[in-house]
């Protein structure tokens, strides 16, 4: 499912304004630290990053990379040696600022 091609502006613009939380593409300010990964020996380059805030940004963000089929990584504040919270452009979404956690009740426990 690797796009060879950026995502059309359009589809970026409206991204961006759709989310709460911040869109980085390459180019811009802080784009190299928010790609960086625990393990610095992969160096992996996406077309967008979401710093998302809340439930609604990465659900924005995984239709988004659904309806452009780009591939999505998703991070979640830890390390990973194998660098699956990053993929070559396509969409990583991060979740280092959302604060919000929610548990479902399990019945019979």
């Amino acid at each position: 499912m690797a796009v060879t091609q950026p995502p059309p502006r359009g589809a970026v613009d409206t991204l961006a304004q759709s989310l709460r939380g911040e869109l980085i593409e390459p180019g811009q300010p802080g784009y190299d630290s928010a790609r960086a990964l625990y393990n610095a020996m992969i160096d992996r380059r996406p077309a967008l990053i979401a710093r998302c805030v809340d439930a609604a940004d990465v659900i924005t963000c995984v239709r988004y990379a659904r309806a452009e089929g780009i591939e999505l990584a998703i991070r979640g504040g830890g390390h990973n040696g194998g660098g699956l919270g990053s993929v070559d452009r396509g969409l990583v979404i991060t979740c280092r600022r959302c604060t919000a956690s929610a548990s479902i009740p399990m019945p019979g426990r």
